[in-house]
């Protein structure tokens, strides 16, 4: 991990130097101004879009998503009109005669009647404030706010977003990870930090791990299905954006400590502590917000697959399938993670402020995966013993500036960002031991289904020996690079008609490579050489050899006395025959490293790619009275990239012949991406917004490479990228109605419809003839089978979205106190797939056979799709105790495309249920109780032709729960 570390002291000297020229230079500047918050006076909850106009004029300001204004003011004494839909208009006269700035801080009433009645909770707080910014906000988009984050906190920021409408989770040891947005994978989807990108930590794709971010350092999550032109264009799905807190104006505490369990592994030693302290300095105007956390858990699980073989074709076409193998496995991982973060922002006057973000995030994957695998066609019984170490790191550094221009009519910012990622997995060590006795031919039926397969296999572990011992050594590490700069000029022609026009451009490169490297021992099976050599190194193992087989290491040697088991769908009990000690592999390993041979074959998850990208765009805002607002622009984005990366032609044992050819690819392709928003407020409670926006999605790191491996032995075969695969665009329509009521919430109904072109999936088909081989960039490589992407024609994805933020808060008694979140999404989507058929014919005399293939497009849903979404919460709030349900259903989706018909691997649906509870001790102490997957919902994935006869995978990891102490002092 040097390359990844070495670039921090840099890193941090680039950011000093910049903040003291940018201080030096801005410290000169002096106007007058008023400025501050404006707060809803029921819970003092900021308030985001709050126009503030000075009176007999046209000028004016906006409070910002954290209910923040800075006005300059022309006279010494004037009167600020603050108003805001739904709140009673407030005048107030400023006086400055005696010169300096002023801080204002404004509390605003609701323009209700009966509503100095409600009881404002604390989810209630977070509903109403979510509801706020989301009903000024231009874009089509849904929020979280930070008192939604904080009331009842969820484990990380991938769970909390997910609360949102068209969101669901990509889940690793039933911990929320990746975000899937209106049904498409989670590398479509831009995740943002105060607007600036993440960088992937994905070995591969694009996509982003938000377990590294903390709850606990966000002030808000907001879900952009529709960019502005000023924002990324690589988000066909949508953007994420996590906004950070900013230090308050006194001291405050928060630490947390957190105890857990893991129902399926049966342990409780999960824990959390975190700690985390803000304040401001010098009168104001330096803030700070300094976090820690550090924890351990345990993400251990179950995983049972089956694998399946394409069996006889009869005359109508259709394939049969049949039962090839069987894995069963227990899976033991603890997960520490390191979280460690500050964040300044300098108010050098009240037209200049600056900011600087440092984030820091290791997570540790220490753990044992314990396999029998069944494969009667072999025949033998295996027992895989896998240990792995690894280690995933995040760095993030951004500074920022934004500039009151002029007479506050021009506003300029810009940032500076450097991000660092890296994956580091030095011991990835898969031991196998087998028993090569056949299975009983009486009871067997091979291509039945695999979960018979164990009542037929051979008794006793006496004869399992040694076999082979493979170590995965894997590293990546990317670095992306990021300058901005947004010029915006404001326009008041009459106090009904206002504008703005706004440019900017940016620049940004990304390096990202991957270098991997086997390291095996293939052949103690023959009980030759090889095994003597490794057993002269271990004198433990001295004697420990099979009776019929001096040779033979006896898989014994690295038995385990815990006893493990596993059950199947149909709720029988297996008892693995011999258990794996994690221990004794790792001491193997450790022992029998210098004689592992380098496998060249590894060598195929090897790239480097070069991307850099340059943008610019215009966009300007029209403000018609308060209702109607118009945002038409166009971006225009230049991507210049390489790609570099080994063809493997290479044959024998570790693939020592051959040849090995490093290969680069270029691509350069620039678009032009219009968009145009428009939002009308027909009255008070009702909205209308319509948008259209253009975006697009780059492939896959590895999917563009030119990097392959051809197999010339047994099976011809080409596994490769496709550096001809082009990039996707995604024409986006979406119309959202909005009803609003202070009383009672928010009811929105968002219909939305994307058409893609160049959509890019993977997909293995035989290149059958010439043509079909020279047209998959292979030619002369005929009857090959193909492994790679492609990109998918005629492609659309559409659907609507419903969404119900309310409460009872107006009611008598205890029913004030409930707090009622429900949405639900339809989805639907269609590319144009081929499927492959095959037509066997014996003509003529002496007789030739012959075959003829045929491609047929058929219409089929995009992989990754879930149709339907439901999600539900129910909170109530009684003084210091709060409570929260909620459950999360999720239709069944298509994972991966087949050229076969009806042979797709499909996710089932099911439900999810959460529960939360919280008591306030005190005034400043909390309890939290926390219970995940309750009805320990499992992951089930199985073939589309005989739905759940042919399962797949099925994936346990039970239900977790947690009891946290917290303090906080503000």
């Amino acid at each position: 991990m040097r390359k990844y570390f070495e670039t921090v002291g840099s890193t941090f000297k680039f950011y000093a130097t910049i903040f003291f020229v940018v201080l030096v230079h801005l410290s000169f500047a002096q106007k007058t101004f008023v400025s501050g918050v404006v707060n809803d006076s029921t819970d003092n909850i900021s308030l985001p879009g709050v126009n503030i106009i000075i009176e007999g004029t046209t000028i004016g300001v906006t409070t910002n998503m954290d209910g923040e204004y800075s006005i300059e003011l022309e006279q010494k004494v004037s009167t600020l009109v603050f108003s805001f839909m739904g709140y009673r208009d407030k005048k107030i006269e400023v006086d400055l005669s005696e010169g300096g700035n002023l801080t204002l801080n404004v509390l605003m009433s609701v323009d209700a009647v009966g509503l100095e009645e409600v009881v404002v909770t604390g989810q209630l707080e977070g509903q109403r404030k979510a509801i706020s910014q989301q009903r000024i906000d231009d874009r089509i988009s849904q929020i979280v706010s930070e008192d939604k984050i904080k009331e009842l906190p969820d484990v990380n920021a991938a769970e909390a977003i997910a609360r949102l409408p068209g969101v669901a989770l990509v889940r690793s040891g039933g911990e929320g990870q990746k975000v899937i947005v209106r049904g498409l994978d989670p590398k479509f989807t831009a995740i943002t930090l105060n607007g600036i990108r993440l960088p992937s930590n994905d070995r591969t794709d694009r996509s982003i791990n938000l377990s590294v971010i903390s709850p606990e350092l966000l002030s808000g999550i907001e879900v952009f299905k529709t960019p502005l032109p000023d924002m990324d264009a690589e988000a066909i799905a949508g953007t994420v954006n996590l906004r950070l807190k900013k230090a308050p104006a006194d001291l405050h505490v928060l630490a947390k400590g957190l105890w857990g369990f893991n129902q399926i592994t049966n342990t409780y030693q999960d824990y959390r502590g975190l700690l985390q302290i803000s304040n401001r300095f010098f009168n104001n105007k330096l803030g700070f917000v300094l976090q820690g956390s550090y924890g351990k858990f345990n993400r251990g699980g179950e995983l049972i697959r089956n694998v399946w073989n394409d069996g006889f074709t009869d005359d109508d076409g259709v394939t049969q399938l049949n039962g090839r193998r069987l894995e069963q496995t227990k899976i033991f991982e603890e997960r520490t993670r390191f979280n460690g973060s500050i964040s300044l922002d300098y108010s050098i006057n009240n037209r200049n402020d600056l900011s600087f973000i440092a984030i820091l995030s290791r997570t540790n994957r220490d753990g044992f995966n314990m396999s029998v695998v069944h494969d009667p066609q072999a025949p033998s019984v295996g027992y895989q013993g896998l240990g792995f170490d690894i280690t995933l790191d995040l760095q993030h550094y951004m500074f920022s500036g934004l500039h009151n221009l002029g007479n506050g009519s021009w506003e300029l910012d810009w940032t500076v960002a450097t991000s660092i990622t890296g994956g580091d997995q030095p011991y990835y060590y898969n031991l196998l031991a087998v028993d090569t006795r056949s299975y009983n031919a009486e009871t067997l039926d091979p291509t039945g289904h695999p979960r018979n397969y164990p009542n037929s296999a051979p008794q006793g572990v006496e004869e399992v020996f040694l076999y082979e011992g493979t170590n995965q050594v894997d590293q990546t590490h990317e670095i992306s690079n990021r300058a901005l700069i947004n010029l915006k000029k404001s326009f008041s022609f009459s106090s009904r008609f206002n504008a703005y026009i706004k440019a900017g451009a940016k620049y940004y490169t990304i390096n990202k490579d991957r270098v991997a490297t086997d390291e095996s021992e293939l052949f103690y099976y023959l009980g030759s050489e090889e095994a003597a050599l490794a057993r002269a190194r271990y004198e433990e193992l001295s004697g420990t050899t099979m009776n019929t087989n001096g040779g033979l290491l006896l898989g014994s040697n690295f038995s385990s006395p815990n006893s493990m088991s596993i059950t199947n769908e149909l709720g029988n009990t297996y008892e693995f025959p011999l258990t794996l000690d994690r221990d004794k592999v790792r001491q193997w390993y450790d022992i029998q490293r210098p004689l592992l041979n380098n496998d060249r074959n590894s060598m195929l998850r090897n790239y480097e790619a070069n991307e850099s990208v340059m943008a610019g765009y215009v966009m300007m805002k029209l403000m018609i009275g308060d209702d109607l607002s118009i945002i038409p622009g166009v971006r225009y984005e230049y991507s210049d990239n390489s790609y570099q990366g080994p063809i493997l032609d290479i044959s024998g044992w570790y693939g020592v012949d051959g040849n090995i050819t490093d290969t680069t690819t270029y691509q350069n392709y620039g678009e032009w991406l219009p968009g145009l928003h428009i939002k009308y407020q027909v009255n008070k409670w009702f909205d209308i917004r319509a948008s259209y926006s253009t975006t697009i999605a780059r492939p896959n790191f590895n999917w563009v490479s030119p990097t392959a491996r051809i197999s010339r032995q047994e099976v011809l075969r080409i596994q490769s990228g496709n550096p001809n695969l082009k990039h996707a665009t995604s024409q986006n329509y979406d119309l959202m109605t909005t009803l609003f009521h202070p009383q009672w919430g928010m009811f929105s109904v968002n219909g939305f419809y994307k058409s893609f072109d160049n959509f890019f999936t993977p997909r293995e088909y035989q290149l059958v003839d010439s043509a079909t081989a020279a047209g998959a960039g292979w030619p002369g490589y005929e009857a090959y089978l193909l492994t790679s992407y492609i990109n998918l024609p005629e492609s659309k994805v559409y659907g609507l979205e419903f969404d119900l933020q309310t409460n009872l808060s107006v009611l008598p008694g205890a029913w004030k106190g409930i707090v009622i979140s429900l949405n639900y999404t339809r989805q639907w989507s269609e590319t144009t797939d081929y499927k492959l058929s095959s037509k066997t014919e014996t003509v003529g005399f002496p007789p030739v056979t012959t075959v003829t293939y045929t491609s047929t497009p058929i219409k089929s849903p995009l992989p990754s799709m879930t149709p339907h979404l439901f999600r539900s919460s129910i909170g109530f709030d009684y003084k210091g105790f709060s409570i929260r349900f909620s459950s999360l259903y999720q239709a069944g989706r298509i994972v991966t495309l087949n050229v076969l018909d009806n042979f797709e691997d499909v996710e089932l649906d099911f439900w999810r249920f959460d529960a939360q509870v919280k008591q306030k001790v005190g005034k400043h102490w909390s309890v939290f109780v926390t219970l995940n997957n309750i009805s320990s919902q499992e992951d089930i994935e199985y073939k589309a032709i005989r739905k759940l006869n042919s399962i797949n995978t099925i994936s346990r990891y039970g239900m977790t729960g947690s009891v946290s102490l917290q303090y906080q002092l503000k």
